[in-house]
């Protein structure tokens, strides 16, 4: 039998989200999710190698904290909600076993079948 989805709202203005884009991570993707996360939390961190100017813009827009470096794992240490944008599977296999290790809530965008969530923006949230 397959199960359907359910709609959950979740506080996380006091959780500290983390948001790991790779380098093939498409740069609209990642400004939307910087954006839309930015207006649940004030504890927003991204960890993203080489950021754009125009990606440097969006996080100064969300107030959130960059570090421009490829994901490590203590990267990890301290968040409550991960959302992993990486296409590599050994980074997304390390991140997901990491996660499941420490109870981290894991939003995986390459592997939806892996992540505890999946993050829509609402269309009636404007």
């Amino acid at each position: 039998m397959k199960y359907q989805l359910l709609p959950v709202l979740v506080d996380l203005s006091d959780s500290r989200v983390v948001i790991l884009a790779g380098d093939s991570t498409r740069e609209d993707a990642v400004i939307q999710m910087l954006l839309l996360l930015s207006r649940c939390t004030a504890h927003l961190r991204l960890i993203a190698p080489a950021p754009s100017p125009r990606l440097m813009q969006a996080v100064r827009d969300s107030n959130a904290c960059v570090i421009s470096r490829r994901y490590v794992r203590e990267d990890l240490h301290g968040a409550d909600v991960v959302v992993c944008m990486y296409e590599d599977s050994d980074v997304c296999d390390d991140v997901f076993a990491f996660c499941r290790t420490l109870g981290i809530r894991l939003c995986l965008t390459s592997q939806p079948g892996r992540s505890d969530f999946i993050l829509r923006e609402g269309s009636d949230n404007d």
